[in-house]
C-alpha cells in the first residue's frame, strides 16, 4: 500500500491534465481537417477547369467550332478518334469525372469520349441531361436527367455570335467513394454543395453539442462543406477509461511485482528470471547471463532483418510504379524527356538511336500469362537490349534493341513468328515496324493500338454481293476497278477471305499458286496484314493478266495493231501505257508484257527510239527550230526532249546540227 497508493494519485493527476491538453488538440485537428478536405477537393475541380481550358484552348476545338474542316478530311474517323482517346486520357486524370460533353448548338454537335453524336443521338443513347436552347441566350441550358450524376457547365469566353459549352459529368458514388477515403469514423455529419446544389451527403444533421465546422472555396465551381463530428468524450471515452483502467492493472502489478522482487531479491534474482527457460542448465552466474544477453541480441538481429527486408520492399514497390509511369508517358507523351533521371540511370541505350521494334499484346485473355512470355521468347539470341512492362490493366508491352538494321530485320520476323506460334490470336499481337528514333514510340503506339482496335472489328466473311462483284470485275480484266474494291475493304474485312476468294479463281483458270500460298502462309503466321494486302493487290494484277493473255488468242497481231498506232500517233505528248489501255481496252500490264515479248524492246524504248530517229531526220533536213521539233516529235518542254536526244546520241540537239552542218561543208 505504501507503493501503491502514491502511484495511483500520480497517475491520476496525470491523466486529468492530459485529458484536457488531448481534447483542444482534438478540437484543433478537427478544424485542421476539415480545411484539408476542402483544400483538396479545391484541387480537384482546379484541376478541372485547367482540363476545360485547355479543350477551349486546343487548335482542333478552334477549327471545329469555327466549322473549319468540317467538309474535308480534318475531321474524319481517325481523328475523332484520337479526340476521343485524349477525352478518355483527361477523364481518366479525375477522379470522379465520369464524363466531358463538348456542346455546339450552332452545330448540332455533342463531344464525348464515347464518340461524336447530334443532340437528339446522345439523349437517345445516354440521356444523362438534357440539353435545350433559349431563343434570347447564346449558351444552351444544361440539366441533369440522372439523380446519380451532377453536371458542371464552363461557357466558352471566346466571342462570337454561337458559343459553346463543355459540360462536367460527375459521377456522385465515384465522388462519395474518392471522398469517403478523408474523412473517418469521427465524422458524424458531412454536406457538400456545389453552387448551393447537393452534391455529397453523409449522416443526419444532429442538434447537439457535436463540433461542426464549415468550409468553402473561393473559385468556380464554388463549394461548400459542413462538417460535425463526434464529441470528444464520445470518441475517446471508452480509450480513456481503459487506459485508466490499464494503468491502475499496471501501478497494481508493478506495486506487487516490486514487493515480490524485494523480499526474493538475495536470495533467487537471476532463477525468477529465467523462469521462461527451464530446459537449460547453468553451471554458474556467468552462464546465466551470457544466455540473456545472446538472446536479446538475436531479438535484436532479428528485428534488424526485417526492417532490412521491408526496406528492400518499399524500395522496389517504388521503382515499379516509377517504371510504369515513365514507360506509359513514354509511349503517350509527344513531348516526353529521354533524357530524363529515370531513362538515363535504367535505359541509357535508348538514346543511342539504336533500331528497336515494339510489340503490344491486348491481354484481356484468361489464358494470358506474363510469366510465359518471358519463358518463350526471353533470351539474348534474339535482341541486344530488353524491356517489357505493363500498360493499364490490358496492354503488355515489349521492345527489343538490335545492334544495326540488317539484324534488326532478321530479329523482327523471328519474333514475331515466335510470338504468333505461342501464344493465342485472342491476344491481338501487335509488332511494330523497325524504328530508329525514341520520339517515334508515341505515334507507333497510337498506330499500334489502332492496328489492334481495328482486328477486332474485321470480318472474315465476304457479303455475297462483292464476291460476284470482285470476280466479274477480275474476269473482265478491269485492274483499276478491282483496285478501288480492294481499298475500300481493307478496314471491314480480312484478308484471308479475300485470298480464299483469289485461289479459287486461280485454280479456275489453272494459275500456279504455289508461291504465292507460300508467301501468305509466312505473313499469316506473324499476322502482318499490311504485307498481305500488299500480296493480295499483286496477285490480282497476276490473275487479271493471265485473263486477259488467255482472251487475246493472237498476241502478235495485237502488237502489230498497238505498235502502228504508236507510229501514227508519236507525237502525242500523252502517248502512255496507260493511253494504250484506255484506247484497245487491255490491261497495261498485259499490253507491257506483250510488247516486250514481239518486240524485244519496252514501250518506252520504243517509242524513244521512234522520236529521236524522227527528230534526228528534221535536225539533218530542215531548218525549223529545236524547240519546234521538240514539240513536232511529242515533247511539251524542251529541256525534256534534250535529255532523251543527250540519253540516245550522246550530244545536245544544237551540237547534232552544227556536226552535221559541218561535215556537209
Amino acid at each position: 500500500m505504501c507503493i501503491a497508493l502514491p502511484l495511483l494519485t500520480l497517475v491520476g493527476v496525470t491523466n486529468y491534465g492530459k485529458i484536457n491538453q488531448k481534447q483542444q488538440e482534438y478540437i484543433e485537428s478537427l478544424n485542421n481537417k476539415t480545411n484539408y478536405s476542402m483544400d483538396i477537393l479545391t484541387e480537384k475541380f482546379f484541376n478541372i477547369r485547367n482540363t476545360v481550358n485547355s479543350i477551349f484552348t486546343s487548335v482542333w476545338y478552334k477549327h471545329y467550332i469555327n466549322n473549319s474542316g468540317i467538309y474535308d478530311s480534318e475531321f474524319d474517323i481517325l481523328k475523332r478518334m484520337e479526340i476521343c482517346d485524349d477525352l478518355k486520357f483527361k477523364i481518366i486524370s479525375m477522379d470522379f469525372v465520369s464524363d466531358i460533353l463538348i456542346i455546339t448548338p450552332k452545330l448540332d454537335s455533342v463531344i464525348c469520349k464515347n464518340g461524336w453524336f447530334s443532340t437528339k443521338d446522345y439523349d437517345d443513347f445516354y440521356g444523362y441531361i438534357n440539353i435545350s436552347t433559349v431563343i434570347d441566350s447564346k449558351y444552351p441550358i444544361i440539366k441533369s436527367n440522372d439523380d446519380n450524376y451532377y453536371t458542371i457547365v464552363y461557357y466558352d469566353t471566346d466571342y462570337r455570335i454561337d458559343r459553346s459549352v463543355i459540360c462536367i459529368l460527375i459521377d456522385k458514388m465515384l465522388f462519395a467513394k474518392h471522398f469517403q477515403q478523408i474523412h473517418n469514423y469521427i465524422t458524424l455529419y458531412i454536406n457538400i454543395e456545389v453552387d448551393e446544389l447537393p452534391l455529397y451527403q453523409y449522416g443526419n444533421i444532429v442538434e447537439s453539442d457535436e463540433y461542426s465546422f464549415s468550409a468553402k472555396s473561393s473559385i468556380y465551381p464554388y463549394l461548400n462543406m459542413d462538417v460535425t463530428y463526434y464529441d470528444y468524450n464520445k470518441v475517446f471515452f471508452d480509450e480513456s477509461i481503459y487506459i485508466l483502467k490499464m494503468q491502475l492493472v499496471i501501478v497494481t502489478l508493478s506495486a506487487m511485482l516490486l514487493a515480490i522482487l524485494l523480499t526474493i531479491i538475495n536470495t533467487r534474482p537471476l532463477k525468477t528470471l529465467l523462469q521462461h527457460f527451464p530446459r537449460n542448465k547453468y553451471r554458474s552466474t556467468i552462464d546465466m547471463y551470457k544466455y540473456i544477453n545472446d538472446y536479446v541480441n538475436n531479438l535484436s538481429d532479428l528485428n534488424s532483418q526485417l526492417k532490412c527486408e521491408n526496406d528492400s520492399l518499399t524500395e522496389s514497390v517504388t521503382k515499379y510504379f516509377a517504371q510504369k509511369e515513365s514507360m506509359y508517358s513514354m509511349l503517350t507523351d509527344h513531348k516526353f524527356d529521354f533524357n530524363n533521371e529515370y531513362i538515363l540511370r535504367h535505359i541509357p541505350w535508348i538514346n543511342d538511336n539504336l533500331p528497336f521494334i515494339m510489340i503490344l499484346f491486348d491481354s484481356k485473355h484468361p489464358a494470358y500469362d506474363t510469366k510465359s512470355l518471358y519463358n518463350y521468347i526471353l533470351s539474348n539470341e534474339y535482341y541486344t537490349h530488353f524491356i517489357s512492362f505493363e500498360l493499364l490493366d490490358s496492354e503488355f508491352c515489349m521492345i527489343f534493341w538490335f545492334d544495326n538494321i540488317s539484324y534488326a530485320e532478321k530479329q523482327r520476323n523471328r519474333i514475331c513468328l515466335k510470338l504468333t506460334e505461342t501464344f493465342d490470336t485472342e491476344f491481338f499481337i501487335e509488332c511494330s515496324d523497325i524504328i530508329n528514333k525514341p520520339n517515334k514510340m508515341p505515334e507507333n503506339f497510337k498506330l499500334m493500338k489502332y492496328e489492334i482496335s481495328v482486328q477486332k472489328l474485321l470480318d472474315f466473311e465476304l457479303p455475297i454481293t462483292l464476291q460476284v462483284d470482285f470476280v466479274t470485275k477480275i474476269k473482265n480484266s478491269a485492274y483499276e476497278d478491282c483496285f478501288q474494291i480492294i481499298q475500300k475493304s481493307k478496314g471491314k474485312f480480312k484478308p484471308e477471305a479475300f485470298l480464299l476468294l483469289l485461289f479459287s479463281i486461280a485454280r479456275e483458270y489453272n494459275i500456279d499458286v504455289k508461291d504465292t500460298l507460300a508467301l501468305c502462309k509466312k505473313h499469316l503466321s506473324n499476322q502482318d496484314h499490311r504485307i498481305l494486302w500488299k500480296i493480295i493487290m499483286s496477285f490480282t494484277s497476276e490473275i487479271v493478266t493471265k485473263i486477259s493473255m488467255d482472251k487475246s488468242n493472237n498476241s502478235a497481231d495485237a502488237n502489230k495493231l498497238i505498235c502502228g498506232y504508236i507510229d501514227a500517233n508519236y507525237s502525242n505528248p500523252n502517248m502512255s501505257i496507260k493511253h494504250l489501255s484506255s484506247i484497245f481496252k487491255l490491261d497495261g500490264t498485259l499490253i507491257s508484257k506483250m510488247f516486250k515479248k514481239e518486240t524485244g524492246m519496252t514501250f518506252t524504248e520504243y517509242l524513244l527510239d521512234l522520236r529521236i530517229n524522227y527528230a534526228i531526220k528534221l535536225l539533218r533536213d530542215t531548218d525549223m527550230s529545236i524547240a519546234k521539233i521538240s514539240e513536232t516529235v511529242g515533247y511539251e518542254h524542251y529541256l525534256s526532249f534534250k535529255r532523251a536526244f543527250i540519253r540516245i546520241k550522246k550530244m545536245t540537239p544544237k551540237e547534232y546540227r552544227e556536226h552535221m552542218v559541218t561535215n556537209r561543208l
